[in-house]
């Protein structure tokens, strides 16, 4: 479980601070004459970025950010769930996983409403380093509180 708090709080800071690079093939003239016209009732606080510099570097850096993200998302419902079956009573350990499970949903239902919304308001980064804060925060209380 620490593996994958750590990881995956590592995962979504490097993806915070990736460098706003576009790609190679980025051309702003374009993308913004394609925008043009197009209904849309929302405002996202997210800058189209200038012509020149273009390069790789943001890519790779997105591709190297997902592996710790994707290795933290992985190993840590599963070892979640280890914890519970190994501190619950024997004969509540299904309805109490079955609890996590409903937590676990709910979770995956409120978070893309919450950290969408802040990725609308304040910009792309934010979203991924409050989440990768929170799973910080959450990683110095599990290895408080959780004894081995």
């Amino acid at each position: 479980m620490m593996l994958g708090l750590s990881t995956l709080a590592i995962g979504l800071l490097l993806t915070a601070t990736t460098p706003q690079i576009p790609v190679p093939w980025y051309d702003r003239a374009k993308t913004e004459s394609e925008m043009q016209g197009k209904a849309t009732t929302q405002t996202i606080n997210v800058a189209l970025p200038a012509d020149g510099s273009n390069g790789w570097l943001g890519i790779l850096w997105i591709l190297v950010a997902s592996f710790p993200a994707a290795l933290g998302g992985a190993v840590l419902q599963p070892a979640i769930n280890s914890l519970i079956t190994k501190s619950a009573d024997k004969n509540e350990v299904g309805g109490i996983l079955g609890v996590s499970s409903g937590f676990y949903s709910a979770a995956n239902a409120i978070t893309p409403l919450f950290f969408g919304s802040l990725f609308q308001w304040f910009g792309a980064p934010v979203p991924f380093l409050v989440g990768g804060a929170l799973l910080a925060v959450l990683w110095v209380l599990a290895t408080r509180l959780i004894k081995a």
